[in-house]
């Protein structure tokens, strides 16, 4: 009774009034609320996990068969440009092929690759004009197969790949059956028009395989639809209408959850659709095995607010009086009353207080969550510069518990053993990545969101941080450390490969990782960073596109080749370029078995590219022409393999070099075989001799007759013979002379003269000029 008489019949007490009616009528209502929505609440949230269930399963079942699919696209792509398939083919194409030459050739290639696939019933090839191959048919000539208009449709398509909802017929007497075929233009990848298709027809087992139907719930079954509405595989026992498939694939395009009505059965379907296949998968439940579910959850809830109910009230009031002890504290401070007793309640003035109080609170809210928000935004940058501080040593400076303290404020648990690794890319050979060399930053995106991708589904944790040279570092620990449990250096060199070979893929640019090793503690880290840092460097030496570790960074053993480099110069300054070239090779193949470091490698191809440009100069060569505005000790740190650097020096300086020389080298020829000639036409009615042309013209006898000869196309002795027969021919014309006195004017005896004049014209002197006194 004083508890009624303190709290409940005192007309000043508003306040407490009001907060135990509020607080009841609450109570009440969330359970009258609970109680009336009781049933839809429990069939929902039976659905709703039905529903996520069915997601995450269907989910799983298309990235399956996804995978399969893909794999089976990329194996026929793969066949396809092999070397018969992407060029030889053409030979057996030429004029009129002969169709069984070409199924003999093609056959044991298509068996050969339907034997090692699985999931194919059939690899067909389609040549037009010629028929289809296939292991399981044969040849088949073009009259013989019924989907011939068919197939000529599909090579007019746009697309090179697709897949196609159906099977061919090989022959009248199969018909039409259902399934799944991929269809490839042939040849693929080509400018010229196809012509052909390689059909690879999946075998419909494999796809039913890939589904196995949930027993959950009683009439419970799954079903695979095309975009067309065909459908592609079941897991029902009951035969549907095709109607019943179109509707489905109607009310899927809509929304991925939804109920149907079929045959006055009410079903749940759940639909899941494929980025790849564009098929839509299914997972039906009837909905009365849900709601059966969900009626034992209602009985249960209205029992539990039965007694709630009960509580309520009593809860309320005790709620009240405990909640209202403050608030009266607090009036009677705000009145300045030390006694704390409060006479009255006057809700004004202390809601005007209150207010006072929520706006400076409204406003420390506001500024706390603006600073949230931004060191949220900032946490990621903020985890990646305290990485990239821990790897390059920033953070030696403290200890062991403030380290351990810092890499936990920003979720770095480096526990009891850490890999380091760097990766980076280098420019593609043949040219086929899908990135520009300039997208440098888009492509350590690309690659820093693979390793993400791995880590997160993966049994390791880590983190990337982009350095400032296109590389990429990347810290690795385990995701749930155990005691006695690290990392073992086998499992990162699998797992730096993996990451290696999915950014080589996607990219399609040579990609390296180098391994630095595990570190026991964080201190460890810089050390290990160095070696990997030092292991990518030493793709110079040992090639490029693989995972390097335990790189020796000494430096190189051995002596500088300077006997190379002396030939090398040599063969520059002959013009010789396959000579030049050859030293080039002998130089770097020297470099590969005695430096062991990238330094060293750039010392030593640096003092080689001083020995060119120091010929270059000596030859009077503009050397600035040949660099192009580059500056080439700088190329030369760039180039990630050795190869790449002999194929620049071939490009820009010994093809360059080597032609200018061979230039200047034929513009003094040409004026020594000139010399040459004159000293014939004015001494040839001598006796003179190879000996005397050359002695005259100050070169050797052997290089006189070696340029005489490549200039003039004859030889020192073709050239005086051609030139005495000419004049004579010119004496015989227009003078009267004895042939005995033009043979002594040209330097020959007489019967020499008859030989070699009858050799030359095929007559005599004589003859020739009767003939021509004849004719005019």
């Amino acid at each position: 009774m004083n508890f009624i008489r303190k709290y409940g019949n005192h007309k000043k007490r508003r306040m407490f009034n009001r907060i135990f009616l509020t607080s009841f009528s609450i109570a009440v209502s969330v359970l009258l609320i609970l109680g009336l929505f009781s049933n839809a609440y429990t069939t929902r949230v039976v659905r709703d996990q039905a529903n996520k269930a069915d997601t995450i399963y269907l989910k799983q079942v298309s990235n399956t068969i996804d995978r399969q699919l893909y794999d089976i696209q990329i194996n026929v792509m793969s066949l396809l440009d092999t070397p018969y398939f992407s060029r030889e083919y053409r030979n057996d194409l030429d004029e009129a092929p002969d169709a069984v030459e070409i199924a003999n050739k093609v056959l044991p290639m298509l068996n050969a690759f339907l034997v090692n696939n699985k999931y194919l019933d059939d690899l067909s090839l389609y040549i037009k004009g010629v028929g289809l191959i296939s292991p399981n048919q044969g040849l088949n000539r073009p009259d013989m197969i019924p989907d011939l208009e068919l197939l000529e449709l599909q090579m007019r398509g746009k697309t090179q790949s697709k897949w196609y909802d159906g099977v061919f017929s090989y022959r009248v007497a199969y018909g039409t059956r259902s399934g799944v075929t991929l269809l490839n233009k042939f040849p693929y990848a080509s400018n010229s028009e196809p012509i052909g298709l390689m059909i690879a027809t999946i075998n419909p087992r494999s796809i039913k395989d890939s589904i196995v139907a949930s027993e959950i719930y009683d009439g419970q079954f799954m079903t695979i639809l095309s975009e067309s509405g065909n459908r592609i595989a079941t897991t029902s026992a009951v035969s549907f209408p095709k109607e019943f498939d179109l509707q489905l694939r109607d009310d899927s395009r809509v929304r991925d959850q939804f109920e149907y009505v079929y045959d006055r059965t009410e079903y749940f379907v759940s639909a899941y659709h494929s980025a790849y296949t564009h098929w839509t998968y299914f997972d039906i439940i009837p909905v009365k095995e849900l709601n059966q579910e969900a009626r034992g959850i209602l009985v249960m809830t209205l029992s539990i607010i039965a007694v709630l109910l009960l509580l309520a009230a009593v809860a309320a009031l005790l709620g009240s009086v405990w909640s209202y002890r403050p608030f009266k504290r607090l009036l009677g401070l705000m009145r300045r009353e030390e006694s704390g007793v409060v006479e009255s309640d006057d809700i004004g003035y202390a809601l005007t207080r209150w207010e006072e109080v929520e706006n400076k609170t409204k406003e420390l809210k506001m500024t706390t969550k603006e600073l949230e928000d931004r060191l949220t935004r900032h946490a990621p940058m903020l985890r990646e510069t305290v990485t990239l501080q821990l790897l390059q040593g920033h953070l030696n400076h403290y200890d062991a518990e403030q380290l351990e303290e810092l890499l936990k404020r920003y979720e770095l648990k480096l526990m009891n053993s850490t890999c380091v690794l760097t990766a980076t890319f280098d420019r593609s050979e043949h040219g086929v990545s899908k990135f520009q060399h300039t997208d440098k930053d888009l492509i350590l995106f690309a690659m820093k969101n693979i390793v993400n991708e791995l880590l997160e589904t993966g049994p390791y944790n880590g983190i990337a941080a982009h350095l400032p040279n296109d590389t990429l570092a990347v810290l690795i620990w385990l995701s749930e450390p155990e005691e006695n449990n690290e990392l073992r250096l086998s499992d990162m060199e699998q797992a730096a490969e993996q990451l290696r070979a999915i950014c080589e893929n996607y990219l399609r640019l040579p990609v390296t990782v180098g391994l630095g090793g595990i570190a026991k503690q964080a201190s460890e880290v810089p050390v290990l960073y160095e070696r990997a840092i030092a292991a990518l460097e030493a793709r110079i030496i040992y090639g490029r596109n693989q995972v390097l570790y335990d790189a020796d960074p000494s430096g190189y053993s051995g002596r500088y080749p300077i006997e190379l480099e002396s030939r090398y110069e040599s063969a520059l300054k002959l013009g010789s370029k396959e000579d030049a070239v050859r030293m080039l090779i002998d130089f770097s193949n020297y470099v590969k078995a005695n430096v062991v470091s990238a330094d060293g490698v750039q010392t030593f191809y640096n003092q080689w590219l001083a020995a060119t440009l120091r010929t270059a100069y000596a030859l009077q060569i503009d050397v600035t022409g040949l660099l192009e505005g580059h500056e080439p000790y700088t190329i030369i740190q760039s180039r990630s393999s050795i190869e790449d650097l002999n194929e620049w020096f071939i490009k820009h300086y010994i093809q360059p070099i080597t032609d200018n020389v061979l230039q200047l080298n034929q513009r003094d020829y040409s004026e020594m075989v000139d010399q040459a000639i004159s000293f014939i036409r004015r001494e040839y009615a001598r006796d003179i001799s190879l000996e005397e042309c050359a002695e005259y013209c100050q070169v050797s006898k052997a290089h006189l007759t070696r340029y005489f000869r490549k200039i003039t196309g004859m030889s020192f002795l073709e050239y005086v013979t051609k030139h005495r027969i000419e004049q004579s021919k010119d004496l015989l014309l227009n003078t009267d002379l004895p042939i005995s006195t033009i043979s002594e004017m040209i330097g020959y005896q007489r019967i020499n003269f008859m030989r070699v004049f009858k050799k030359t014209e095929g007559m005599t002197p004589g003859q020739y000029r009767e003939s021509r006194q004849r004719s005019v």
